[in-house]
Formats: structure tokens, sequence, C-alpha cells
């Protein structure tokens, strides 16, 4: 039977408790982001001790030992170093750069004893030899399980106010989730009210309106109050229909609609056909819900024709790649009406030079939550006196 000697039993033990430390703090360390040259430096120390380990086998435990010594004293600079580089917050970093410095001592002060030098300590007996299994291990067990039970506190601390956090979270999204609803209901049933009158005052309007013609009275009057109501109508569309996307996915409910079809119905509702200039290419689809492009294409039609200057209104339709169908308008607008960038997709927004037209300025706002329900992106820009729309369509 072969009879493993003890210095071989010691040496083992001694170079597994190196690696097994240089380990345990790189486990702590990693957890925190450091730099990556910190795990090839900790990788290599590893590598270093299984070849030391190699060493022991072999019989040079004086050699194995002397490395050891080495590893022992390069490590701690290593250590701390790799704590200095962390990108995340470590709790109890100076604990560990302490117990680290710690380690650096002993061995630093085991050095001479170990090469048969004696010492102060002889007159103590105590932490003998790096070989002597009484002691050599206290001092770094002792750093060991403060830095682990601080660690451990801490990072409980740190999950329960994470915990904490995720419940006032949650709580105040369902507060405002529940203030969303109670608004859009509000909305709901207050656009559904006034649409009730509404048509109660169109229909009287048109049995006056017959009444005037029949009797030969002018009719300018009745007109102008149909077109207020009518006015009212519009912006009560839009308010529900500005509700109702808030509430309605349209991923799911794409489909294939012809550019050039879609357009013909949009222009049909413009007198002037030739105030637009189209360039749609030929065979150009979108992969979109319909109602949602619907909504997008006629609102950046109508803002265009609402506040277009002189010239024409360019609107063109092309495949930009094989997976993006991109729709652009583009008219000019005198330089003094020249919209706020930074505002211009707000609910409610409108030029102060058209505080008195028509209108909520809720149109674009509408576009842009549209195209953020498909996945489009809407882009504005100013090119000298025109102002440009690009809606960009995912195929």
């Amino acid at each position: 039977m072969t009879v493993v000697q003890a210095n071989t039993v010691a040496g083992f033990g001694l170079v597994m408790r190196m690696a097994m430390t240089v380990l345990m703090a790189w486990i702590v360390v990693s957890a925190y982001k450091p730099s990556s040259t910190y795990g090839k430096w900790v990788a290599a120390v590893l590598w270093v001790c299984g070849f030391n380990l190699l060493l022991v086998f072999l019989g040079y435990e004086t050699e194995a030992g002397l490395l050891n010594y080495f590893i022992g004293i390069v490590s701690p600079f290593i250590q701390i170093w790799g704590a200095r580089t962390v990108r995340e917050p470590m709790p109890g970093r100076w604990i560990f750069t302490a117990g680290w410095v710690l380690f650096l001592l002993i061995i630093v002060l085991g050095v001479p004893y170990n090469l048969g030098a004696q010492d102060w300590r002889d007159q103590y007996n105590f932490a003998q030899t790096s070989g002597d299994l009484r002691f050599n291990g206290i001092f770094i067990g002792c750093v060991v399980f403060w830095l682990v039970t601080t660690e451990k506190i801490s990072r409980n601390k740190k999950k329960f106010l994470e915990l904490q956090a995720l419940k006032i979270q949650a709580a105040e999204s369902k507060v405002h989730e529940e203030g969303l609803k109670e608004r859009r209901d509000l909305i709901d049933m207050l656009t559904h009210e006034l649409k009730t009158p509404l048509s109660t005052i169109k229909f009287a309007l048109a049995s006056l309106k017959r009444m005037a013609l029949a009797q030969g009275e002018s009719t300018d009057r009745m007109l102008h109050i149909n077109a207020s109501v009518e006015r009212m109508d519009a912006m009560i569309e839009h308010v529900a229909l500005s509700n109702k996307i808030e509430r309605t996915e349209a991923r799911g409910l794409e489909e294939n609609v012809s550019a050039l079809e879609l357009m013909n119905v949009v222009m049909q509702e413009y007198r002037e056909p030739d105030r637009f200039e189209l360039d749609i290419q030929d065979g150009v689809m979108f992969r979109a819900a319909p109602h949602f492009l619907a909504l997008i294409i006629e609102n950046l039609v109508s803002n265009a024709v609402k506040y277009a200057a002189e010239g024409k209104i360019k609107i063109t339709i092309h495949d930009e790649t094989e997976r993006l169908t991109t729709f652009r308008i583009s008219n000019r607008v005198a330089a003094e009406n020249h919209p706020d960038e930074s505002r211009l997709f707000e609910r409610y927004y409108r030029h102060p030079s058209f505080q008195n037209s028509p209108g909520m300025g809720i149109g674009l706002s509408l576009v842009h939550s549209a195209a953020q329900k498909m996945g489009a992106q809407v882009r504005y820009q100013k090119i000298d006196h025109d102002v440009v729309f690009e809606v960009r369509f995912p195929r």
C-alpha cells in the first residue's frame, strides 16, 4: 500500500486553501461587475495553483511552498484592485479590503519563520508555520465569516428595499390605472350624452332649413348654425377616438391595404384635387390595422390642408425597404406660423396664430398615439418654409 507523506498532504491542503480563498473572493467581487482584467488575473492565479498541486504530487514540496507564498503575496493586491474596479455599489468593500490587508500581513510575517529564521513569534507560540494546522486558518476564517455575514445582511436589506419599492410602484400603478379607467369612462359617458342633443339639433336644423326654403327665406343663418354643430360634432368624435385608441391594441389586426385605394378614398373629401401632388409607387401596400392607418393618413392630410399656405401639398408613398413603407406629406407654411417642435404632438397644443380657427389641437396627438400602437415611427422636419411629416410603417 502506498503511504502518502504528511508533507504532501499538508502541501495539498495549503495550495487548495489558497485556491479556494481566491475563488471565494472572486465570487463575491464578480457580483458587482468588476473590470474584465480582474477576472483574467484571478484565472491566472488559479492556473498557477493548479500547477502548484502538480509540484506537490511530484514531491517538490519546498518549491510548491515558495510558490504558494508568492501567490499569497500577489493575491491581496489583485483582490483589492478588483474590488476598486466594480461598476456597481459593493456593500462591505472596506471589510473585504481590510481582510485582504490582514491576509497579506500574516503572509509577510510568516515568510522569515518558514525560511528557517527565528522571529518574535517564538516567545508567544502564536500561529507558527504555514503548515501548522492548529492556527493558520483562524484569521482567514474570521475575516471570511465577517465578510459573508455582512454581505448577506446587506443583500437581504437590499432585497427588502427592492420589494418595498415594487409594492409601492404596484400600488401607484393600480391607482393610476383606476384613474385612467375612471377618466375614460367619464369621456365615454360625456361623448355619448353630447351626441344625443347634437343629433336632435341637426334634425331640427334640417326641418327649419326646409321650411325656410319653402317660404323663400334666407338659410344663411341656419347654415352657420349647422357648421358650428358639425364642428362640435367633429370635436366630440376626436375626443372619443382618442379615448378609444388608448385602450385598443393595433397589433394582430394588420391587413394589406392598397396605398392607391386608400388615398383615392381620402381625396374624395376634398374639392380641390389640383391642390395635391401625389407620388405613389406602383403596387405599394401598407401592412397595418386599417382603422389606425386611415386615422393617421386622414389627420395628416387634414392638418396640411388646414395650415398650408400657397403652393401644393406633396404626398409621397414608397417602399423604403422590403420591411418598411414610408408615407411623407409636406406643405408650405408661413414663417411666423411654424409650430413649436417640442410641443408638436402634445394633446390640445395649437399655434397661437390659429387659436381662433376651428379645431382642438388633438389631431397630431392622435397620429402619434396611433403610430405608437402600430409600431410605426412619426418624424417631423422643417425644410426651408416647408413642414414635413414622415411616417414609417413596418411590414
